[in-house]
């Protein structure tokens, strides 16, 4: 069975810094938004 640890926001980047609410934190992770996953795609369709 998976148990849920914690909530994680991944529109919340390095890049992106936004104002956290009280009592909740920002959890960064490795991982890429969609959307920048997308244009890397994209990049490399056009490259070859």
């Amino acid at each position: 069975a998976r148990f849920l640890l914690a909530k994680l926001n991944p529109s919340a980047t390095y890049n992106s810094p936004q104002e956290v609410a009280a009592g909740s934190d920002v959890i960064f992770t490795d991982d890429v938004s969609l959307q920048v996953f997308f244009e890397h795609l994209q990049r490399l369709a056009v490259q070859s």
